[in-house]
């Protein structure tokens, strides 16, 4: 026995996917946005030379790291 599924169910469903749609955009986006902020703030660190040269050094092999997170996470 076979049931068909309801008109309501496919709609729900529909609605469903378009609002993961929209989420995985705002994700995307905002991950963009954070991308940019972290590589602004990297090269300002990278060329403030008020700042120790091994204190700098470290805090952008920080930012390295979380650009790289993040990069490879907008690939997956």
């Amino acid at each position: 026995w076979t049931q068909e599924p309801s008109l309501g169910l496919a709609v729900e469903v529909r609605r469903g996917l378009a609002e993961a749609r929209r989420g995985m955009a705002e994700a995307k986006a905002g991950r963009a946005e954070a991308l940019a902020a972290i590589r602004s703030a990297r090269d300002e660190v990278a060329n403030d030379d008020s700042v120790p040269a091994d204190i700098r050094k470290r805090v952008v092999q920080q930012l390295d790291r979380e650009i790289e997170r993040l990069s490879s996470q907008g690939q997956s």
